[in-house]
C-alpha cells in the first residue's frame, strides 16, 4: 500500500479473493479506509535509546551492508519479526 508516496507493507493484512472471478472481497473503500488509520495513527517514526557501543556496531554493519543506518535498523527488525514469527 503507497499513502502520500510512502509505502508500507501489509504483510499481516489478509485479503481474500474469489477464485472464479478474482474480485478482492477487501473493496477498495474499505482499503482506503485502511489506509487512512494507518496514517492517523503511525508516523513511520519513532524514538529509539541504545547504548552507544551497540551504536557503534550497527552503524559499521550498515557500511558493510551498504546501506544507511536507518535501513540496517530497519532490515534488521525485519528480519527479527520473521524469525519470531517462525518460531
Amino acid at each position: 500500500m503507497v499513502v502520500d508516496g510512502t509505502r508500507y507493507m501489509a504483510e499481516d493484512l489478509e485479503v481474500w479473493a474469489c477464485a472464479a472471478c478474482g474480485e478482492s472481497l477487501l473493496h477498495i473503500k474499505e482499503w482506503e479506509r485502511a489506509e487512512e488509520e494507518i496514517r492517523k495513527k503511525y508516523s513511520g517514526q519513532f524514538r529509539l535509546r541504545v547504548a552507544p557501543a551497540l551504536h557503534a556496531k550497527l552503524v559499521q554493519a550498515a557500511k558493510d551492508d551498504h546501506r544507511s543506518l536507518n535501513q540496517e535498523v530497519v532490515y534488521l527488525i525485519q528480519q527479527g519479526m520473521k524469525a519470531a514469527k517462525k518460531s
